[in-house]
């Protein structure tokens, strides 16, 4: 039987958050609201996260 492991998702590599700087340049552009990059950069993050845990066969 497998026990759980408990990740603290903040120790992973490969998983951040944008910068205000890195949004306001996407946004600057034009192309996009800087309310809709938070929103993908969310949906984005997570989904890295869950295939990272789903790699090393973690659960949260």
């Amino acid at each position: 039987m497998h026990k759980k492991k408990v990740v603290n998702l903040d120790n992973i590599e490969g998983v951040r958050e944008m910068s205000f700087e890195e949004v306001d340049r996407i946004a600057a552009t034009g192309y996009y609201t800087s309310k809709q990059i938070w929103d993908l950069e969310y949906d984005v993050k997570l989904r890295e996260t869950k295939n990272i845990l789903k790699m090393l066969h973690l659960e949260f």
